[in-house]
């Protein structure tokens, strides 16, 4: 397929690239090329550019037409001295129209863009070397808008989720390395709202709370792989607030107290798995007045095959609240 829209490009670009493009054009300025036909870098008595022009910009040597002054139709760049295809660009009036292409040094696409009026709009893709799909959006007037989905190297679904106006909206979903899922979420106008979940790389859930506004929000439950609850509180603006529980794998109770403002307060109670030994601490602000801690020993609440996500809600770790993953690091104008 890259093999495909790249000729097609070459094709339509035929007459453009016949000139070659060497140091020895290069004029003083080191900005712009001149040839010896003399039809290249032509201006009219306006001073304005028209016709085929060959110019210079950093390390890349850019070819097209300009239509007084204003670039039209398609134009290349090459690495200066090197004839590979490096960019393809299509312009009506001076302004990026259709489809917008980035080629890497092997000859693979690594970037598909379309464009309206020097904005994306329509499908963006990127590439991995190789030519296999890494991620997929769709704008509308330089906005993200509509489905987004990110893949693996080896072609796994890594993320997918809708975006409205260049936000998140709605359903998303990150997924571990494998394609298992790993998270979902729900988005209103670009933050979380509703009930968050996460899994365990076998399918079994693994967390769940809710959100109001991009805040923890309500009950929250974590659980063991074999879908026990292990922890239930509650979330006041993302801080833990009233009676937490917590209990062992085989449902016997662990330990239990309050929380006020996000550290632990008053008596905490915990007991042995055996159900032998009872203690009491006792904590002032979060700080450990009295009591030696009974540790409950748990195998890893995550699996190491964990994908770039939102992490396991605590108490295991806090979820991240950015609105956009890592992956929404695009060039600009991207958003």
């Amino acid at each position: 397929m890259k093999q495909l829209i790249i000729l097609t490009f070459l094709i339509a670009v035929t007459s453009l690239s016949a000139r070659s493009m060497t140091k020895d054009n290069l004029n003083n300025s080191g900005t712009n090329f001149t040839a010896a036909g003399g039809d290249t870098n032509v201006t009219d008595n306006n001073k304005l550019k028209q016709g085929f022009w060959m110019e210079r910009n950093g390390t890349y040597a850019w070819e097209g037409n300009y239509v007084s002054d204003k670039r039209e139709g398609t134009w290349v760049a090459y690495i200066f001295g090197s004839p590979m295809v490096t960019f393809i660009e299509n312009y009506r009036d001076g302004k990026k129209n259709g489809v917008s292409l980035a080629v890497d040094r092997a000859g693979y696409i690594f970037k598909q863009e379309n464009y309206k009026g020097d904005s994306l709009d329509g499908v963006y893709k990127t590439f991995y070397t190789g030519g296999r799909l890494k991620s997929e959006d769709v704008y509308k007037n330089g906005k993200l808008n509509g489905l987004r989905k990110y893949y693996t190297n080896n072609n796994k679904i890594q993320e997918e989720g809708y975006f409205k106006d260049g936000v998140r909206e709605g359903l998303a979903k990150w997924y571990f390395t494998d394609g298992k899922l790993n998270t979902e979420s729900i988005y209103k106008n670009g933050n979380l709202e509703g009930k968050m979940t996460t899994y365990y790389s076998n399918g079994k859930k693994s967390s769940e709370v809710f959100f109001e506004k991009n805040e923890m929000e309500g009950s929250y439950i974590e659980y063991y792989e074999n879908e026990k609850i292990k922890t239930k509180g509650t979330y006041v603006h993302s801080i833990e607030e009233g009676l937490w529980i917590s209990t062992y794998e085989n449902e016997k109770p662990y330990e239990s107290g309050k929380y006020i403002k996000g550290k632990r307060e008053g008596v905490w109670t915990q007991i042995t798995e055996d159900g032998k030994t009872t203690v009491k601490l006792k904590y002032k602000t979060g700080i450990l007045i009295s009591g030696t801690p009974i540790e409950r020993k748990v195998l890893p609440a995550v699996t190491p095959n964990t994908p770039a996500a939102p992490a396991q809600l605590k108490p295991v770790t806090t979820p991240k609240i950015n609105k956009d993953s890592e992956f929404e690091k695009k060039p600009a104008p991207r958003n």
